[in-house]
C-alpha cells in the first residue's frame, strides 16, 4: 500500500508535457473535423428541408388544377 513519491525530473516533466501537447493537437483536429461534418450535415439536411417544401407545394399546386378541371373549368382556362 505504501508507495514511495517521488519528484519527476525536468526532463520527465518536458516529455509528459509534449506527450500532453501533441494529443491535444490531436483532439483539437478531431473537433475541427466532427465540427465541419454537422456543418455539412445541417446543410445537407436544409436542402432536403427545401427540396421537401417544394415537393410538396407543388403537389398542391397541381391538385388544385386538377380540381379546377374537374369543377367544369376547360382545359384551355387553366395554363400549366
Amino acid at each position: 500500500m505504501s508507495e514511495i513519491v517521488r519528484e519527476m525530473t525536468r526532463e520527465e516533466l518536458v516529455a509528459i508535457n509534449n506527450q500532453l501537447r501533441a494529443e491535444n493537437n490531436e483532439l483539437r483536429e478531431e473537433l475541427e473535423e466532427a465540427r465541419l461534418a454537422a456543418e455539412h450535415n445541417r446543410h445537407v439536411a436544409e436542402e432536403n428541408q427545401l427540396k421537401y417544401e417544394l415537393h410538396y407545394r407543388d403537389g398542391v399546386i397541381y391538385g388544385m388544377k386538377y380540381a379546377l378541371r374537374c369543377n367544369g373549368v376547360s382545359g384551355g382556362e387553366v395554363d400549366r
